[in-house]
């Protein structure tokens, strides 16, 4: 059995589209997980932990870059 190009190309085309007609498939439950806090991610300034469980944090991550030349 020869495949031509254009069918080839069809069924290269209609594949995503089946794999994701398969994941809208209601048979999968929602996941139930209860969310683990709230982080707050910032680049200034330092936070203070009082402030960050006041405002219902469990925690903060800081993002620092290295020092560019110049």
């Amino acid at each position: 059995m020869s495949v031509s190009r254009r069918n080839l190309l069809k069924i290269a085309a209609a594949t995503p589209a089946a794999v994701g007609l398969g994941a809208l498939s209601p048979e999968v439950p929602p996941a139930s997980a209860a969310p683990l806090g709230l982080l707050f991610d910032y680049a200034a300034g330092v936070l203070k932990a009082a402030d960050i469980t006041a405002a219902g944090g469990i925690g903060a991550i800081r993002y620092v870059s290295d020092r560019r030349p110049g």
